[in-house]
């Protein structure tokens, strides 16, 4: 199981931080709850926005997430995030170049 998926399924099932950053042992309780508000809780798109979304990549380009977040009103990273796992023929040829140019703090979850 992902460890985004994981950490979803505890917090939805009510679990403290505490409880959910024991799962992570090299993770701090501040660290996991840092990441659900920052990057996953604003992950679930309707499905106007999921169009409005795929939209915004096509109209600007599938490297600016900072723009893209802004046009649909989500944060630029829940934006990549759900696009690369719901619009994976976009970025079949361009994960190279689009890793290359992301802005964002890259933080390995798999650890």
């Amino acid at each position: 199981m992902r460890k985004e998926q994981r950490l979803k399924q505890m917090r939805d099932a009510g679990n403290s931080w505490a409880e959910i950053a024991k799962t992570f042992p090299t993770r701090t309780e501040g660290s996991v709850k840092k990441h659900w508000y920052k990057d996953m809780h604003y992950a679930e798109f309707a499905e106007d926005e999921s169009q409005a979304l795929l939209n915004a990549i096509k109209d600007y380009e599938n490297n600016k997430w900072k723009v893209i977040g802004q046009k649909v009103g989500k944060p630029a990273k829940a934006c990549e995030q759900y696009a690369k796992e719901h619009f994976p023929d976009l970025f079949a040829s361009t994960k190279r170049r689009f890793d290359t140019f992301r802005k964002v703090r890259i933080v390995d979850w798999s650890v």
